[in-house]
């Protein structure tokens, strides 16, 4: 056989391969091919407490992880938000993750009202997805007396699978906002056709045959309100699926009524868990009542999977999540040398975390110590449930791993919690590529126009950006209308200041012309945050709220032994980093103003005795000019660069309404070399005016000119009993000790060390962490602490 003739066996084989390849591999590998250009992650916040008084900080750890719990790669930038009961942000910060690891805080604004509040968080990736995936946690502020939140009186119903089929056994899922009650189906006539009692959530879930011609209701027993369940569909596939052990398989039942042009279709089954595929099935119905299916667990990770069912052509008949045990969770033990402390005592913490076989694990873990008695803390999921199970849930679930039944109402209430697979754009030959990408810096894109008429301007203008605070400059073009900006490692935050030209040619010679009045428009996405529920304050007073109020009268009372401790939190224009001048290295011209007689107005000033900057009138406008050297009067198209205690500003009105009496000094620079590295904001000269005051600015005429930067984390600070200097200083705290990113050793072993507080009580020792491999785990102790006898 001849090199040509192995060539075309070769290729028809292929193509016999691919002829002959399975619905269900088919499917897989679409699949597959999605999630690779669509990785779905997630973001979670662990805090230090979960309520707060105005003027307090909240310290967090930050994950930012794949579907498989590893740390997305490099550094990463999260967005943090705060919304109130109208839906609003009233704090917004950006922070960032390291190899998806992190830690940051925020301060509750002394103007926050007493109330619940929802932290939002999410990266700029995640934004491709619905909104729902993204972190969200509820967090008290009060302010003096107990929060009491307004219970929305809602019935949700959800059909598993999605669709309820006529003259089919269907299951529907109830939540209600009623834990421990009854609730019924019943159908337009009143008559009931199921009840059922719900669990500590408010979850339950109702099995019956409807038919078509029937409406149905579900209600609480006892109260009037009632929900419409889903219209009974004339065909289509019911799923049941019955939840198991991780020894166990999970049965799935499929059934389509009789006549159904889908019992005689092959169906396909595929569940799929953290972006991959672990099972796939295809089967047809025939004359069969049902098709039962047997899903072995063995190979799945634990956490959420997914099962869909589709038909030949790939359209979802059904689907739903359940949950997979996996294999057994990590073992943590926390041990202290014994269990009774005294006040500001020393307390000696080991971790130790395995395997399920005793083998030593290496990870990453927070620790927070706290007096849970002053927070009135709800029963917390741990760890591993939060990042394996409840990443995506959009409302508060318990797990209690106590309650026999607990897996029965965790799978109720995620068939009512089912995400959707978007098997349709999946199955689509033109995969949608995604809009945001993974972002390590602060970028912004928007329209530049004409303040006067709206109109864009022309493309390939040039805009010059200036970070007045930072003191970074960025050129760029305009480009159909639009302009970007990328700015990496901005702290805190900064204004800027940008300049516009417009180019032309004369006589093959390139010259630029300054626009005057441009404004820019940046693009934001819209993003609907889910609202915290609507809360007020009870008469009765709230146990935070007055030990935070004792706790800071004390400290005021104790200032003397308080130094002051800077926050990193405050940002102003008082503290701009370098200095310009040092920037532009110097000026040509210095005028030291008070050397000469006092002038009433700027414009005197400039005429009688400030050198190479005169001044006229045109059109009824001031004009300012510099006198360059010959070489620059080419660059020269406008007024000189102001720059005002620090501040740039092209505003020649501004300078001229300075009062001379006010200044110390106004330097000129004019020296080629040194404007030319300031591009459009040197091209006319530029003026430094020092004042008295130091901090003369022009009010801001456009909010969207200030840039949120990234917030720099902050130490944790708790005083060390052991050193003299906290002798005399009373020491009252919620938040005893938080270490947010403590390292095991080699044997999975790490030794800590706190100091108790004046407080006494219980002390709640609570450890979060994720193991190397990605497997989360937690664990609780408490202490108690007395007071110290020896000390009276």
């Amino acid at each position: 056989m001849n090199k040509y003739s192995i060539t075309v066996v070769v290729i028809l084989s292929v193509i016999l391969k691919g002829w002959t390849q399975s619905t269900p591999d088919v499917f897989s590998q679409k699949f597959l091919a999605f999630q690779s250009t669509w990785p779905k992650t997630q973001v979670y916040l662990h805090f230090n407490q979960d309520k707060f008084s105005p003027g307090d900080t909240a310290f967090f750890k930050a994950y930012f992880l794949t579907e498989e719990l590893s740390g997305v790669r490099g550094q990463q930038l999260i967005n943090l938000d705060v919304i109130d009961w109208s839906g609003e942000s009233k704090l917004h910060t950006l922070f960032k993750v390291t190899n998806g690891l992190g830690q940051n805080q925020f301060v509750i604004p002394d103007t926050f009202p007493a109330g619940i509040y929802s932290v939002t968080a999410y990266s700029s990736w995640m934004k491709n997805f619905d909104q729902a995936l993204f972190f969200k946690k509820q967090i008290a502020v009060v302010n003096k007396n107990s929060l009491m939140t307004k219970e929305q009186r809602v019935i949700k119903i959800t059909a598993e699978g999605g669709h309820l089929v006529n003259g089919i056994s269907n299951k529907v899922a109830i939540q209600t906002h009623c834990p421990k009650c009854v609730v019924q189906v019943i159908d337009n006539e009143g008559k009931e056709i199921a009840r059922h009692s719900t669990d500590i959530n408010g979850v339950s879930s109702i099995i019956f045959t409807p038919t078509n011609k029937t409406s149905y209701f579900a209600r609480i027993v006892g109260d009037s309100a009632k929900a419409l369940l889903p219209k009974t569909e004339d065909d289509g596939c019911s799923l049941q699926l019955t939840p198991a052990r991780r020894v166990d398989p999970v049965k799935i039942i499929i059934a389509s009524p009789v006549g159904s042009a889908h019992r005689d279709e092959e169906l396909v089954i595929l569940v799929t868990s953290r972006g991959k595929v672990f099972h796939t099935a295809a089967f047809t119905q025939g004359s069969k009542d049902f098709v039962e299916l047997k899903i072995p667990q063995t190979s799945f990770p634990e956490g959420i999977a997914q099962v869909s069912l589709l038909s030949h052509a790939g359209v979802l008949l059904a689907s739903r999540d359940f949950y997979c045990e996996g294999e057994s969770q990590v073992q943590v033990k926390l041990y202290t040398i014994k269990h009774n402390f005294q006040t500001r005592e020393k307390v000696s913490l080991e971790v130790s975390v395995t395997d399920s076989q005793g083998r030593p694990v290496a990870g990453e873990f927070s620790l927070n110590v706290f007096n849970d008695a002053l927070l009135d803390s709800n029963k917390e999921n741990s760890f591993s449930d939060e990042l394996n199970i409840l990443a995506h849930v959009r409302k508060r679930f318990l797990i209690n791993r106590s309650d026999e039944n607990w897996l029965t109402g965790l799978d109720n209430y995620l068939i009512s919690s089912t995400e959707a697979i978007p098997w349709k754009e999946i199955l689509s030959s033109n995969m949608i590529k995604p809009q945001f990408s993974f972002s390590n810096f602060i970028q912004k894109s928007g329209r530049v126009y004409y303040s006067d008429t709206g109109k864009p301007v022309p493309d390939f203008t040039d805009i010059m950006f200036y970070l007045q605070r930072s003191k970074i400059r960025y050129q760029t073009t305009v480009e159909k209308g639009k302009v970007w900006l990328a700015i990496p490692d901005l702290f805190g935050q900064d204004e800027l200041f940008y300049l516009a030209e417009t180019s032309f040619y004369v006589g093959g010679i390139k010259h630029g012309q300054e626009i005057h009045d441009v404004k820019i428009e940046w693009e934001e996405e819209p993003i609907k945050f889910s609202r915290p529920p609507v809360s007020k304050e009870m008469e009765s007073p709230d146990r935070y709220a007055s030990f935070v109020t004792k706790r800071r009268l004390i400290d005021r009372s104790y200032s003397f032994f308080t130094s002051p401790e800077k926050t990193g939190t405050d940002v102003g224009y008082h503290d701009r980093g370098p200095d310009f001048e040092k920037e532009v290295k110097g000026a040509e011209i210095t005028v030291n103003v008070q050397d000469y007689v006092v002038f009433p107005t700027m414009a005197e000033l400039v005429r009688e005795v400030i050198p190479s900057l005169q001044h006229r009138k045109a059109g009824g406008k001031n004009v300012l000019y510099v006198n360059l050297p010959e070489a620059l009067w080419e660059m020269k198209t406008g007024s000189p660069l102001y720059v005002i205690d620090g501040i740039a500003t092209k505003n020649t009105d501004f300078f001229l309404s300075l009062k001379p009496s006010d200044l110390l000094t106004v330097k000129i620079v004019t020296n080629f070399q040194k404007l030319e590295r300031f591009g459009l904001m040197g091209k006319n000269g530029i003026v430094m005016v020092q004042t008295k005051q130091g901090d003369v600015r022009e009010p801001l005429d456009d909010p969207s000119k200030l840039i949120q930067g990234i917030n720099k984390p902050l130490n944790f600070r708790a005083p060390n009993h052991a050193d003299a200097q906290y002798l005399h200083r009373p020491d009252f705290r919620t938040t005893i000790h938080w270490s947010p990113a403590v390292k095991t050793d080699p044997n999975g072993k790490s030794i800590m060390e706190f100091f108790c507080s004046d407080d006494i009580g219980k002390l709640t020792i609570r450890i979060d962490g994720l193991t190397i491999d990605g497997k989360p785990f937690s664990a609780e102790q408490d202490i108690e602490v007395s007071l110290n006898q020896e000390k009276n």
